[in-house]
């Protein structure tokens, strides 16, 4: 009787032990949505949900400087646009000077209204993080932003433009948080 409790208490402890391992991308999250799909281009990388979808990106010219659209993911509920900016030809900027030159141009928008503005590091790297909400001047919705600068002096600042409805924003920030957590810079 004791050798079959034994196996009995080994099989439930490898049972234990062997699905450990086995979690999905939303054990860390804070929204519960898996982040299954991997956006990855021109530097820099993170996770995003399936149910998003990846539009083409395109060069675009913004405020003077080169900045170039790396893509556009998302559903009904939430979006982002990943943008880079090449610092090796600015090699004087820094993400802070970028930082401040995004907060400046919102705040100049007679449709923008700066809700936050913080700063953390994901992954050894800074991250400028600032909330705006804005109405679009074209239909008057209301929209909220949750606008990442991040990059690696010297080399690259990335923007990524997290926004939805203003009504939607309070339920999609932790996915947006999610996804900024992912994120890498190489």
């Amino acid at each position: 009787m004791k050798k079959i409790y034994a196996i009995f208490t080994l099989a439930i402890l490898a049972l234990v032990v062997f699905t450990s391992g086995c979690t999905d991308s939303s054990a860390n999250s804070t929204s519960g949505i898996s982040l299954d799909k991997t956006f990855s281009k021109s530097g820099i990388n993170f996770n995003y949900p399936s149910s998003w979808e990846n539009v083409q990106s395109s060069d675009v010219v913004t405020g003077g400087s080169k900045v170039i659209e790396l893509g556009s993911l998302g559903d009904d509920s939430g979006q982002v646009f990943v943008q880079k900016v090449d610092l090796t030809k600015y090699p004087s900027t820094t993400i802070d000077q970028l930082r401040d030159l995004t907060k400046q141009s919102f705040k100049s928008s007679s449709d923008a209204q700066v809700v936050s503005d913080t700063r953390s590091t994901v992954n050894g790297v800074t991250m400028y993080e600032m909330i705006f909400d804005m109405t679009d001047p074209v239909n008057n919705d209301e929209y909220k932003h949750y606008y990442v600068v991040t990059g690696k002096p010297g080399k690259a600042g990335y923007y990524l433009d997290f926004f939805s409805l203003s009504d939607d924003f309070d339920e999609q920030l932790p996915l947006f948080k999610d996804i900024e957590q992912t994120i890498k810079i190489s």
